[in-house]
């Protein structure tokens, strides 16, 4: 063992480091050295698949596949759990897939209304209505179907009501 100042090994910033040099036998500094060399491996490895799941997140991203880019970066926070950025990205690709949700679900009942379907587009409201319940589209098109339906089951009993009569008349 050898005691020293790291001034010379690394130069004179470095005037007041200690260090220690241990001299180890040949064979056994040879299995230190390969045991180094394993763990930068293994360190190599994880950073490359850190930063795979990262290039893959942010490329689901990019091509608004929400739930791509959660799954992704939640493969990345298995590797460095505390990158506050890759926590961002899931939270606002969370946030994002929420709003594609409720607005495939208003497209959906808005079709459906367009196409005289009332009980689809009740229930494309009403989706969208238990995903934001403040959603005040959803609740006008929740009225609206309502409205619609009970207005043809009227029309319908109507219809039946008229029917028997006429059948009553003959």
């Amino acid at each position: 063992t050898y005691r020293g100042q790291c001034v010379e090994l690394c130069g004179r910033d470095h005037g007041f480091m200690p260090i220690v040099v241990v001299a180890k036998p040949p064979a056994e500094f040879e299995a230190w050295l390969k045991a180094q060399q394993d763990a930068q491996k293994q360190v190599s490895a994880l950073f490359v698949l850190y930063n795979n799941a990262v290039a893959a997140a942010q490329a689901a991203f990019s091509r608004s596949d929400w739930e791509g880019a959660i799954e992704q970066a939640q493969s990345a926070l298995q590797v460095y759990p505390d990158k506050t950025e890759i926590q961002a990205l899931i939270a606002t690709s969370k946030r994002n897939e929420h709003v594609s949700a409720v607005n495939r679900a208003l497209q959906k009942g808005f079709a459906a209304e367009k196409a005289y379907e009332w009980t689809s587009a009740q229930a494309a409201y009403r989706e969208v209505h238990a995903l934001e319940p403040n959603q005040k589209e959803a609740t006008e098109g929740i009225v609206r179907a309502g409205t619609m339906l009970r207005a043809l089951a009227e029309y319908e009993a109507k219809i039946q009501e008229a029917e028997k009569l006429e059948q009553q008349a003959e």
